[in-house]
């Protein structure tokens, strides 16, 4: 090899080995977003922080990571999220310097941790096909689903809680978990489906909510309205009842007055005209009293027999209904009414 082929040879080693220190040196994406992190971590600005981790760890997933994604998670009242990777952490993390903390952190963070409890009654026909899903009213997470009638780890925050399915009808509801070690509880209200006896037995449902929230038909017909039309013959018999007796007592006290007024004068001829305008004046207040007798018989004599009318023509209260419904054991006849 000649002299100058020697020195390209040595050229292109040293520019070789150039190349790769300095590619050595340049830091990955994953390793600049973790530094970041790190940076704004020490400044006390742990969201921006834990932003810049989780974009690390998309990139290259690393149990240092990790670590560091749960203390800001704990500093910004993500507690349930820094729970859950202190956990994982401490099953998988071999440094012995990280899991002396994690271990010590764990039981702290499950007693500050808040909790949420949706509660359900489970109607007759169960909670088959129920979903609840549980998000965050800020940002840009999905909705998860939950389990119901269990306590879950919360993170502090505003939630919106959705259930669908299950034979109720849908429900919405916000919870507000603003306080570490309390437990937030929601009821989801569900309409109890009862069941009742046929004839030749089993059950069967009566209106309650079906699947899509609305009433169950159980095709039978509504019963019908009680009639009060005897309630007003009663009303009407009783007042021209009162009315006819009204005018048997003016009808007395007419008599009564006539009587008065033939005695003042002997039944005949009057022997004064004291005697005259004494017999008129009663004579007077006689066919007054008749008037009011005459009247009081008429009006009670007319509502007396609206009241018959009213009572003859009221439908019958003996109402019988026979319906055909399958039961479990084979068909039965319900039979309703009034009787």
């Amino acid at each position: 090899m000649t002299a100058a082929g020697d020195r390209a040879f040595l050229v292109g080693i040293v520019l070789a080995v150039f190349a790769g220190t300095a590619a050595a040196q340049t830091p990955t994406p994953a390793d600049a977003a973790f530094k970041r992190g790190r940076e704004l971590l020490k400044a006390g600005k742990y969201a921006d922080a834990c932003i810049e981790f989780e974009h690390s760890n998309k990139l290259d997933p690393q149990l240092g990571t990790e670590f560091n994604i749960a203390q800001c998670s704990e500093k910004v009242g993500k507690l349930a999220r820094a729970l859950e990777l202190y956990r994982n952490l401490l099953a998988r993390d071999a440094n012995p310097q990280r899991k002396v903390v994690v271990a010590e952190a764990i039981p702290n963070l499950e007693a500050r941790v808040p909790k949420l409890i949706v509660r359900i009654a489970t109607p007759p026909t169960g909670l088959s096909g129920l979903l609840v899903t549980l998000q965050p009213v800020q940002g840009v997470v999905p909705p998860r689903e939950i389990e119901v009638n269990k306590p879950i780890e919360m993170d502090l925050g505003e939630y919106t809680l959705v259930a669908k399915g299950g034979g109720i009808k849908d429900w919405t509801a916000t919870a507000k978990i603003d306080t570490e070690g309390k437990t937030t509880t929601l009821e989801i209200p569900v309409a109890s489906i009862p069941a009742k006896p046929l004839v030749g037995g089993g059950t069967t449902p009566i209106a309650g909510p079906s699947p899509d929230g609305g009433p169950v038909d159980t095709d039978e017909p509504d019963a019908a309205p009680k009639s009060r039309r005897k309630t007003y013959a009663v009303v009407a018999m009783g007042v021209g009842g009162a009315a006819l007796i009204g005018g048997v007592v003016f009808g007395s006290m007419a008599q009564s007055k006539w009587n008065e007024a033939k005695d003042v004068c002997g039944g005949t001829t009057c022997a004064s005209m004291d005697d005259l305008a004494r017999a008129s004046e009663l004579g007077d207040a006689a066919s007054d009293k008749a008037s009011i007798s005459t009247l009081l018989v008429i009006a009670g004599g007319l509502a007396a027999a609206g009241g018959v009318v009213l009572w003859v023509t009221a439908p019958s209260e003996h109402e019988v209904r026979m319906t055909a419904t399958p039961a479990p054991n084979g068909g039965a006849f319900v039979v309703s009414g009034r009787f």
